[in-house]
């Protein structure tokens, strides 16, 4: 009952706090993506506006190239024919083009031949003077270095805003020279602004900047447009929202800002659905608790109840056959996966500490063995060599040389004994190295000189050219190779290849001596290496264990890999270490070589 309790309260609390995070989250998090999406949605409508507004003026620049390559206009440059000009520009193609300037400029900035009109009342109508102080005194409309030269833009002028265009006049052959220039304009009115926002398709609203300096919203909107920031974002009230960017003029002044505003129908969509979600989180809360409480009784406390009776009912006394059912796949079936595991870790180390103690066993019984075994061997040794000694005074007879025979058998077995003897004692003993600098071909050479080995197998030493020395025992490390190589020749009785590599990997140098011999077992692989195991009808179970002894002394490894009736390969790992330091420590190759390149630099 007191489980089911906490779990009802954890249950309760955890909703609630969940509610509230989902608020939290939902009303920022969340509704800030709607408002990323409707900001995304204004900037679109923005730039439609602009669009439209680059359209209009863009209109013009198609109806400047056709009048500006025109070979009449051409020739009235040349001739100032203007009755000829007069009998072009009837006021249907002011109408027709919907402009309400064109000015013919000179290469001298003088204006042959101008007209106004007004499309409103459909006539001609006076220059406006603004115009002139752009032409006479600011060059930018008439200044063309080169026929596809040209001006588009927005002029502002007493009069009022002109969407304006100016294009060399150049005849239709290319190589013809520019005789002036050619300008033509169109009031941006109200007129010109419901076209722009005809064109766009949205609401949009046009303003020059000395007007929207008065407004308020257009005031903030102005203080957040920089040149980072094209377009600012001004939410008028919670269902308007509205988006800002100027206009330049062909000077790139600021002239106009242009407004576009929609409703905030995207906004107020993800407000809706956020309530909706909360209320249906709330309501579908309330049944799941129920549900997750019936389930809780059935899925969890029933579960634990019986992994509690199974944990208790097994007796310590027979833990080796203690189990608990580990059923299903979740936590519940993982902690009594864990309790398995757990008993059966006790198991191990039981097994462990059983064969620990056998391992102790076996090195104290080793070493009573070889110290008793150790003085008769030598009265035996003493006594065959008393007995060769005899022989050789006696001369060669027939006796002689059937007792020699069966003395040299003697001593052959004699040194087999001894060899237990000194395994066993090795075994036992504690592998104390007495380091030194020892080099790896030298130490090999050595090794390998010292072993009988048969014609009929074929040695190869290959070592890596700059071995560095190791430090080690000399006389550990012949025992070590000695009884690695004794054993791959061995293994060879109708002879092979033995090959012993070195090599640098990292810190480590690494020996390793390969056979083609009989190969080991598989299932003996995981065995050698332990004490009294052997698979030589003569072997002791002590060679490869001391061989391990030994590289373990030294802070290396010792593995093997084998095929059987291919061959074996042990493989030694020793660290590269120096007997350097004052107080004999041993220093690392790679801080040696380090040391080593500090010293040649500073040098």
């Amino acid at each position: 009952m007191k489980l089911r309790s906490n779990l009802v309260i954890v249950f309760a609390v955890t909703y609630l706090c969940l509610l509230g995070v989902l608020y939290i989250s939902t009303t920022t998090v969340l509704l800030e993506g709607y408002q990323e999406i409707e900001t995304a949605d204004i900037q679109h409508l923005v730039d439609m506006g602009l669009s439209a507004l680059d359209h209009r003026v863009s209109d013009l620049d198609l109806i400047s190239l056709g009048f500006a390559v025109k070979d009449d206009v051409y020739s009235f440059m040349q001739d100032q024919d203007v009755e000829h000009i007069e009998t072009i520009l009837l006021d249907a193609a002011f109408l027709g083009a919907k402009i309400n300037l064109m000015l013919f400029v000179n290469n001298d900035n003088e204006i042959l031949y101008g007209k106004a009109f007004d499309l409103t009342e459909e006539k001609e109508a006076p220059i406006p003077d603004g115009i002139y102080e752009h032409i006479y005194l600011n060059q930018l409309l008439t200044d063309h270095q080169g026929p596809d030269s040209k001006v588009h833009g927005i002029l502002q002028i007493p009069e009022g805003l002109l969407l304006i265009n100016s294009r060399p006049i150049t005849a239709s052959q290319e190589e013809a020279p520019i005789e002036g220039t050619l300008v033509i304009g169109r009031y941006l009115d109200s007129s010109e602004i419901e076209k722009v926002r005809e064109y766009a398709g949205i609401s949009l609203e046009i303003v020059d900047i000395y007007e929207a300096e008065e407004k308020i919203d257009f005031q903030s909107a102005l203080r957040e447009i920089s040149d980072d920031n094209k377009i600012a974002i001004i939410r008028l009230h919670k269902n308007l929202i509205a988006g800002y960017s100027t206009v330049n003029d062909i000077y790139g002044d600021t002239i106009l800002v242009l407004k576009v505003d929609t409703s905030r129908a995207i906004f107020s969509l993800g407000q809706t659905s956020v309530w909706y979600f909360l209320i249906s989180f709330l309501i579908m809360g309330v049944g799941i608790g129920a549900l997750a409480m019936l389930a809780t009784d059935r899925v969890i406390i029933s579960r634990l109840t019986k992994l509690e009776d199974e944990v208790s009912s097994i007796d310590p006394n027979t833990l080796e056959l203690g189990q608990v059912e580990a059923s299903g796949d979740d936590e519940i079936s993982m902690l009594a996966t864990s309790i398995n595991g757990m008993l059966d870790a006790i198991r191990r180390y039981r097994s462990l500490l059983k064969e620990n103690e056998r391992m102790a066993a076996i090195g104290e019984t080793a070493a009573m063995v070889g110290h008793d075994l150790r003085n008769p061997l030598q009265v035996i040794v003493g006594s065959i060599d008393l007995i060769k000694k005899r022989l050789n005074k006696r001369g060669d007879s027939s006796d002689g040389r059937e007792i020699e025979k069966w003395v040299d058998k003697i001593d052959a077995q004699t040194d087999y004994m001894n060899k237990i003897v000194s395994d066993l004692q090795d075994y036992s003993r504690n592998i104390k190295p007495t380091r030194e600098e020892a080099d790896v071909e030298a130490l090999m050479g050595d090794v390998v000189s010292s072993v009988d080995i048969p014609g009929d197998v074929d040695v190869s030493i290959v070592l890596d050219e700059g071995l560095p020395d190791i430090s080690v025992d000399e006389t550990l490390m012949k025992r070590l190779f000695t009884n690695l190589i004794l054993n791959a020749v061995q293994a060879m009785p109708d002879g092979g290849s033995l090959s012993i590599r070195g090599s640098l990997q990292g810190d480590d140098v690494v020996i390793s001596v390969e056979d083609t011999g009989v190969g080991i077992r598989e299932e003996n692989l995981d065995e050698i290496f332990k004490p009294l195991f052997t698979s030589k009808a003569k072997g002791t179970g002590f060679g490869l264990p001391v061989c391990k002894r030994i590289v373990d002394a030294h802070g290396g490894t010792i593995s093997v890999e084998s095929e059987e009736g291919v061959g074996s390969t042990f493989t030694v790992k020793l660290p590269v270490t120096h007997l350097s330091r004052e107080d004999g420590a041993q220093i690392p190759q790679a801080e040696l070589e380090a040391d080593v390149q500090t010293d040649a630099t500073s040098s």
